[in-house]
């Protein structure tokens, strides 16, 4: 009695075809003010720190509400860089929480952020849910991140006081 090869190329097949399903994560979270109201137009960014073309971006809604999948996991690198800016808004805070595939949670974290500093990192795990919450307040991030310095104080031209 001669047996069928086909169970066994079927079945070679699905592991094959399994093996080769990325092992993505994804960002949700919010933007609001410092009294809950949403930021529209703030962009978040995630960024492989290992692999810096890996970089996945989203913008947050009329609701404040964002949302960036596709986050490609790799063993060898998972820490992760994600940022937020806005024109006219500084980053003041943000909580994370990441749970696994399982919906297990492995990490959690109250960031500062600031204008000069509006970025943290993470270490991802495969299928994750990263859930983002930043907080921001009105100003010029820019300015207040590159601040000008001030000048030599009140003389004249020549720098000297009280000469002509």
């Amino acid at each position: 009695m001669r047996r069928s090869t086909l169970p066994l190329a079927l079945l070679t097949t699905l592991m094959v075809g399994t093996a080769a399903v990325a092992q993505t994560s994804a960002l949700i979270g919010k933007v609001a003010d410092m009294n809950g109201k949403p930021v529209q137009g703030a962009e978040v960014s995630a960024a492989a720190t290992a692999f810096p073309d890996r970089v996945a971006k989203g913008a947050s809604d009329k609701k404040g509400s964002f949302y960036i999948d596709g986050l490609l996991f790799a063993a060898q690198a998972p820490d992760w860089k994600i940022s937020i800016k806005a024109e006219g808004w500084v980053p003041v805070s943000l909580k994370i929480v990441a749970r696994d595939g399982s919906k297990t949670m492995y990490f959690s974290d109250d960031a500062k952020l600031s204008a000069a500093n509006p970025s943290t990192t993470f270490k991802m795990r495969p299928f994750s849910e990263i859930r983002l919450e930043y907080t921001m307040r009105p100003g010029d991030a820019a300015a207040e991140a590159n601040p000008i310095p001030a000048g030599p104080g009140p003389r004249g031209r020549s720098g000297r006081r009280g000469c002509r």
